[in-house]
């Protein structure tokens, strides 16, 4: 029973976020593409906004804006929920041999700490010494495609040497999951390559 609910979830989060991709796709190819718009990268929301004020009037642009700030919010707080959680239980795992005790044995004082060093401070002094807040997000793009390879081949692992038999996976979704971190570890080698190319 289990294993059909994760399988079921884990099918609906990838189809779901292949059909928004395939959304976006193809509304960025018969909309802005006709008139010839190519929005710099911190202007999407705005061009977004003035072609939905030609159907919408006004509202339309604050629509998007909402549209948008919605998204990335959404996105920090699943973020922030789910990295929190996971970096303070996979520190106490790490910490287990040392017997700490008191706050550094508990969950919810580790996760309160990451949320608020790792994952709101870290990423705010970031971006007031570098700026760019696009130019951070594509640098975090290609660490998280990096990593990928490396999740996926953990995963795969711990998966075969120590999920019992009837919640290991498919051999359909291990090979899917291997072929993905293949894939992305190529991605993650031709993003370095373009790095040192255009160092030189």
């Amino acid at each position: 029973m289990a294993r059909n609910v994760w399988t079921l979830d884990n099918t609906t989060a990838v189809v779901g976020t292949l059909v928004i991709t395939l959304a976006f796709l193809i509304s960025g190819t018969e909309l802005p593409r006709p008139r010839g718009l190519v929005p710099e990268e911190s202007e999407v929301a705005e061009v977004l906004g003035q072609m939905l004020v030609g159907l919408w009037g006004p509202i339309g642009f604050w629509f998007m804006v909402l549209g948008v700030f919605i998204g990335f919010w959404d996105t920090v707080l699943s973020d922030q929920d789910g990295f929190g959680r996971l970096f303070a239980n996979g520190m106490r795992i790490l910490l287990r041999p040392l017997r700490l005790k008191g706050r550094w044995a508990d969950d919810q004082f580790l996760q309160r700490v990451y949320v608020i060093g790792l994952l709101t401070v870290v990423p705010i002094l970031l971006y007031l010494t570098f700026g760019k807040p696009v130019g951070l997000l594509k640098l975090a793009g290609a660490i998280e495609s990096a990593h990928i390879p490396v999740l996926a081949g953990l995963i795969l692992y711990l998966n075969h040497r120590v999920l019992p038999a009837d919640l290991c996976p498919s051999r359909l979704t291990f090979a899917a999951t291997a072929l993905a971190g293949i894939f992305f570890a190529l991605f993650a080698m031709v993003y370095l390559y373009q790095l040192i190319a255009l160092a030189g």
